[in-house]
């Protein structure tokens, strides 16, 4: 009962703590009165929980300054993100990508390392070295790097730190988090891509402030992150984010890729970057010299851009199926954004406006939809985000 009963305090100081620093960290330079008002905690605890971020230098005072709005001039207190430093990394193909970066996202060092896919111990050993090179080239006092932020392809359990299953790497029931602390000495923290990502755009892009969010990836996979309450939505599963599955009619499903991979659902086969490519071979058949210039699916969202009749009918066939999921999203959870992330993401500006035209006319809820201001970076900045997080959970 008695340890029950810590734990719960542990916890209620935790996200206390939490609330406030972030409060700090979107509303500096803000008074004590102000985190209150903002947040709802007692007077006793902000003073607490400032008085301990003043300690561990994750805050700073600004002294005779307004505050955001007006009021009096007084002592302020600003987010000290740039004293404080992360590792994140980005495990995906063909290339893991690293970086060192401070907690306001700004990226000192940044490197890259090949993916050998399937070859569990060979991107092990890549990972390491990675880790290695970004420590003995970067600017930043080792000392000051506090942790890793890793995001990984596939089934990961992130509470436990273990890899359940990723056939991008070759990691099954690998508990990485536990073999990295004993090979790095620095405290790892580890969550799926497409979590990462959503925590990337809720962080540092678009969706910077926002209470509800979904993050699409649309590129080789299509996934789906959630930021529900202002926290990042975990299933019981482990395997969240699967709109991959979702259904549609047999007109819809007659342009899927008839090779369906284990595990593979029917819309990602429908509207993923791969079936753009092969809509696109099939299109060109009789175009042999343009057929063999279009090498992937951003190709494709290019050459509508431009007005390429052949590449426009491909976006179009496929802008139903994303309307309608895009759309059934957004009035279920009641969202203030979907942000579309991933490989296609920087060519979304094409098929957007014609998703909304879509929607606007099949009823009068039309979500907010943006493309990411982040593109290929969101999920290492999300993994610079998820060592944020452990920051300040294990501080």
């Amino acid at each position: 009962m008695l340890e029950s009963l810590g734990a719960d305090i542990k916890k209620i100081r935790t996200i206390n703590r939490t609330v406030v620093v972030n409060t700090i960290r979107t509303e500096g330079p803000v008074s004590k009165a102000k985190i209150v008002r903002l947040t709802g905690i007692s007077i006793p605890t902000v003073n607490r929980v400032v008085e301990e971020l003043l300690r561990e230098d994750l805050v700073c005072v600004v002294s005779n300054q307004h505050e955001r709005g007006g009021g009096r001039p007084g002592e302020l207190f600003e987010f000290n993100g740039k004293c404080h430093f992360v590792i994140g990394i980005d495990v995906a193909l063909p290339n893991m990508r690293g970086m060192v970066a401070d907690l306001t996202g700004e990226i000192f060092t940044e490197l890259t390392e090949p993916v050998e896919r399937g070859n569990g111990p060979e991107n092990y050993r890549r990972l390491l070295s990675i880790i290695e090179r970004l420590l003995a080239e970067t600017v930043v006092e080792p000392s000051k790097i506090y942790g890793i932020g890793l995001g990984v392809g596939g089934v990961v359990d992130s509470s436990n730190g273990v890899v359940l299953q990723s056939k991008i790497t070759g990691w099954d029931n690998f508990p990485i988090v536990q073999q990295l602390k004993q090979d790095t000495g620095l405290i790892p923290y580890l969550d799926s891509d497409i979590n990462l990502a959503t925590m990337g755009e809720h962080g540092f892009g678009v969706g910077q402030g926002l209470t509800n969010i979904a993050c699409v990836t649309l590129g080789t996979r299509v996934l789906c992150g959630l930021v529900i309450n202002g926290e990042l939505f975990h299933s019981l599963t482990f395997d969240n984010g699967r709109i991959d599955h979702f259904i549609f009619d047999q007109d819809l499903d007659s342009h899927s890729v008839l090779e369906e991979e284990e595990g593979q659902g029917a819309f990602e086969r429908l509207v993923s970057s791969p079936n753009v490519l092969r809509m696109a071979k099939n299109a060109l058949v009789d175009q042999p010299n343009i057929q063999a210039q279009i090498q992937d699916g951003k190709q494709v969202y290019l050459a509508a851009e431009k007005g390429e009749p052949w590449a426009l009918e491909i976006i179009q066939s496929i802008v139903p199926p994303l309307a309608v999921a895009f759309a059934n999203i957004f009035s279920l959870l009641n969202l203030e954004m979907i942000i579309i992330s991933g490989r296609l993401a920087e060519e979304s500006r094409v098929i957007l406006p014609l998703i909304k035209t879509y929607i606007s006319q099949k009823t009068s809820r039309i979500p907010c939809i943006h493309s990411s201001t982040l593109g290929s970076r969101a999920t290492v900045l999300g993994a610079v985000m998820l060592g944020y997080k452990g920051i300040l959970h294990n501080w």
